[in-house]
């Protein structure tokens, strides 16, 4: 068993679900901190900068909906999958909108580009956990009384 293995099955979908979450405010909180302490002018060319938010801001979106409406979809309908691997394939697609807002802050040199990216990440977040609340219903206590055995 692998080192990832061994840590999903410790913590569970519910321990990746925040842990996922902890990612995703620790890059927005990065990019805050990191542009003002290092000084980072970002790009000269204005243009530039706008382009690439647009960019990062539009494949944010589009990884959102393929996430929530195709992605997840097919992986609970899938006869070999399972909990785990469907929450971190949903949870990793969400926390991309809080790396394409680091990058963005960076880049552009404006640290403030964090927060829409961040929360945009958050609201991913909370779609794709609502999501996998509805995929697998079963009952939280018989997985705690089966986590015990």
């Amino acid at each position: 068993m692998s080192l990832e293995e061994d840590l999903v099955n410790r913590i569970g979908p519910a321990g990746l679900a925040w842990l996922y979450l902890g990612t995703i405010v620790a890059a927005t909180v990065a990019a805050l901190i990191i542009v003002p302490v290092f000084d980072i002018q970002g790009s000269s060319n204005q243009t530039d900068g706008v382009l690439v938010v647009l960019v990062l801001a539009a494949i944010s979106v589009a990884d959102l909906l393929l996430a929530r409406f195709v992605l997840l979809p097919q992986a609970v309908a899938h006869p070999d999958s399972n909990r785990e691997q469907t929450t971190q394939l949903g949870f990793g697609l969400a926390q991309f909108s809080a790396m394409a807002g680091l990058i963005a802050s960076v880049f552009t040199g404006q640290a403030l580009l964090a927060l829409p990216f961040g929360t945009f990440a958050l609201v991913s977040w909370a779609i794709v956990r609502q999501f996998l609340k509805e995929a697998y219903p079963e009952d939280r206590r018989s997985r705690l009384r089966e986590h015990r055995r």
